[in-house]
C-alpha cells in the first residue's frame, strides 16, 4: 500500500516537472525531463543544452533536438512544419526541372544530429531525361517535348543541337525538288515550286497536257512542254470552236445567233438582209389611193393626201383631184356644144343658100324652113346639155343633180 502511494506522488511530480522551472542540485533530478541538464551554476533548475543544439518542446516537457532552418534550392522550394527533431522535410522543383538528390530529409536527434542527407538542387530537364514522373520536364527545352515513350525527345523536324535545345530541321538542304523546282522548306515537310511544264512532289513529272482531251470539237491535241495545240475542224479555232458573233456582224438592233461556221441575224421589224443591213423599203407596193404620196419609215409608211383626202392611205373624202376631173369634163362637154351650135349655124347657112336658089319656093315654105332648122339647132344644143347634166363620174360617190334644169329648159322651148 505505502509503494502504491509512493508511485504515485512520484507520477504527480514528474508530471509538473518543466524546463528551467522544476529546481535540481544534480543531474539525476533532470532524468524526468528528456535531453535536459541541471543547471548547478546559475539556476539550479533544469535546462536544455543550446550549445548542443537542444530547445525546449512544445509542451516545456523535454527538450528536442532542432535542426535549423533550410535554405531553398535554386529553381526549387523546400516544405517542412517544424526544424526540431523528427521533423521531415520536402523537397519540389519549378516546371522544367527535376530534383538531383533526395526529395525528403529528417531531422535526427541523435550521432550524426541534424538533417539526414544532403541538400538536393533542381537541375533542368534535358533531352533523354524521363518524363514519365514529371511530366512537365521538357517544357524548358528548347523545341523540345515528352514522347509518348515518356523520354524528352526534339519535336518532329527538329533536330539536337545540345542537351537544352531542338533546332529545326531544313528540308530543302539539299535541295529535293528537281527540273528547276524552287524548294520551300516548312516544319517535317518542304514543298516544290515547279518550273512550267513539270508537277509532282520533287517536280519529277512532265504531264500529258493532251490526257484527258482538251481539244473540243473534234480538234487534234498535240502535246508540248506545259502547253498543247489543238489542229480544229473547220468552223473551230484554239481549244473553243470560234464565235461568228463575236465581231457582232448584226446591224441596226439585231440579235446574232452562232452556228458551226455560220451565223444567222435575227432581224427587228423593218429590216432584212444577212446582217439585216438592208432597210425593208415599205411604199414600194404603192399603199397610198387618190395620188397621195407615200414616205418610207422604219417598218411603217406614212401617206401625205392630196387636197380633199384623208386617212392612213387617202382612202377618205373627196379631194381636190375629182374636182379636177368634174371640170376637165365640163370644159369638154363645153367644147362639145360650141362645136355642134357651129356646125349647126354652117348647115343652116346652107340650106338659106339652097332656098335662095329655088326663087320659085315661097316665102312660107322659107319661113317653115327656118323654123325647122331652128328648132332642130336649139333641140340639139339641149340633148347635148342633157347629156352632159345628166353625166356621173365614175370615181368617188359624187353625181350632179342638174335634171331639173334641163327639165326647164325643156319646158320653155316646149321640145
Amino acid at each position: 500500500m505505502v509503494l502504491l502511494i509512493l508511485i504515485f506522488f512520484l507520477s504527480i511530480y514528474m508530471a509538473k516537472a518543466q524546463i528551467g522551472v522544476t529546481s535540481c542540485v544534480d543531474y539525476m533530478e533532470c532524468a524526468t525531463l528528456p535531453n535536459s541538464v541541471c543547471d548547478t551554476i546559475v539556476t539550479q533548475t533544469c535546462v536544455c543544452v543550446t550549445s548542443q543544439g537542444f530547445k525546449s518542446n512544445a509542451n516545456n516537457d523535454g527538450c528536442d533536438y532542432d535542426c535549423g532552418a533550410l535554405s531553398r534550392p535554386n529553381n526549387g522550394v523546400v516544405t517542412y512544419t517544424s526544424t526540431k527533431q523528427d521533423s521531415i522535410a520536402t523537397y519540389s522543383c519549378h516546371v522544367g526541372f527535376q530534383i538531383d538528390g533526395v526529395k525528403a530529409r529528417t531531422c535526427s536527434a541523435v550521432t550524426p544530429k541534424g538533417w539526414s542527407d544532403a541538400a538536393p538542387s533542381c537541375i533542368a530537364g534535358k533531352l533523354g531525361d524521363m518524363c514519365n514522373v514529371v511530366t512537365d520536364l521538357c517544357d524548358n527545352i528548347l523545341n523540345g517535348e515528352c514522347s509518348s515513350l515518356n523520354t524528352c525527345i526534339c519535336l518532329v523536324g527538329y533536330k539536337t543541337v545540345s542537351l537544352f535545345a531542338c533546332q529545326e530541321i531544313n528540308e530543302c538542304a539539299p535541295n529535293p525538288c528537281i527540273n528547276g523546282g524552287t524548294c520551300n522548306d516548312l516544319v517535317n515537310e518542304f514543298t516544290c515550286t515547279c518550273a512550267t511544264g513539270f508537277k509532282g512532289i520533287t517536280c519529277q513529272t512532265n504531264p500529258d497536257d493532251c490526257n484527258p482531251k482538251p481539244c473540243q470539237n473534234g480538234g487534234e491535241c498535240t502535246d508540248d512542254l506545259a502547253t498543247y495545240t489543238c489542229a480544229c475542224t473547220a468552223g473551230y479555232e484554239g481549244t473553243n470552236y470560234i464565235d461568228e458573233c463575236a465581231s457582232a456582224p448584226c446591224v441596226n438592233g439585231a440579235s446574232c445567233s452562232d452556228g458551226i461556221n455560220s451565223y444567222t441575224c435575227n432581224c427587228v421589224p423593218g429590216y432584212t438582209g444577212l446582217n439585216c443591213q438592208i432597210d425593208i423599203d415599205d411604199c414600194v407596193s404603192q399603199p397610198c389611193l387618190n395620188e397621195g404620196t407615200c414616205l418610207e419609215g422604219l417598218a411603217k409608211f406614212t401617206c401625205v393626201c392630196v387636197q380633199g383626202y384623208s386617212g392612213s392611205l387617202c382612202q377618205d373624202g373627196e379631194g381636190f383631184g375629182y374636182k379636177a376631173v368634174q371640170t376637165s369634163t365640163i370644159i369638154t362637154a363645153i367644147s362639145s356644144l360650141v362645136t355642134v351650135m357651129l356646125l349647126t349655124i354652117g348647115g343652116i347657112a346652107l340650106a338659106c343658100t339652097r332656098k335662095r336658089r329655088k326663087v320659085v319656093q315661097s316665102h312660107k315654105e322659107q319661113v317653115i324652113m327656118m323654123s325647122s332648122a331652128r328648132n332642130s339647132s336649139v333641140y340639139i344644143l339641149a340633148t347635148s346639155l342633157h347629156m352632159l347634166l345628166l353625166w356621173k363620174p365614175d370615181t368617188g360617190n359624187a353625181s350632179w343633180t342638174f335634171f331639173p334644169v334641163w327639165h326647164s329648159v325643156r319646158m320653155v322651148l316646149r321640145i
